[in-house]
């Protein structure tokens, strides 16, 4: 039932109209939070994930920031250079959240990551799953840099979009990909 909800849901197909309208919906949460719209014209890297501790989060702004460095050191265009995409929510049960959250806009923040800041968009997101198959079926990489996980449903739905996925060798995530 599980693989048969995310191809009847997550991974189902979006036409053009309510793709836009989902892109919109995802700026207009961006825009509440104080980031830039996400710029459709230009790559973007995903991680999608509870804001928790486990999830490497703080790991996944460190390596853009890494990504960004070499690819400036090598010449390529602006145009070229992905965004950033961290989306995700916090579980009703978790404390955590919250705290993982403003954390990580502290973090980006910091004056080492002002000259990347607007490309860096972070977005805690309603319960809604077609936003999510148009924000993961859009990436040209999907993240996954958790400390700790079992299976991770994110993974799979990005692989089933045929979006690469990156990932720490961390529970059964590997064996996933």
């Amino acid at each position: 039932a599980g693989t048969q909800r995310l191809r009847d849901v997550i991974n189902k197909n979006i036409t053009h109209e309510n793709k836009k309208y989902y892109f919109q919906l995802f700026n207009s949460i961006l825009e509440k939070s104080g980031f830039k719209y996400l710029n459709l014209k230009r790559p973007y890297i995903i991680q999608v994930a509870r804001f928790d501790p486990s999830k490497g989060i703080l790991d996944v702004v460190e390596s853009y920031w890494k990504l960004r460095k070499i690819m400036i050191e090598k010449g390529v265009k602006l145009k070229s250079i992905p965004q950033l995409v961290i989306a995700g929510n916090g579980a009703t049960d978790d404390p955590e959240s919250v705290p993982i959250y403003q954390e990580l806009i502290q973090h980006i923040n910091a004056d080492s990551f002002k000259h990347i800041k607007d490309d860096i968009k972070v977005a805690c997101l309603p319960h809604n799953d077609q936003l999510l198959n148009v924000l993961l079926g859009g990436a040209k990489i999907a993240l996954q840099l958790s400390h700790r996980e079992g299976f991770e449903i994110k993974v799979t739905e990005a692989l089933m979009k045929g979006v690469p996925v990156i990932a720490y060798k961390t529970g059964g995530i590997p064996l996933q990909i």
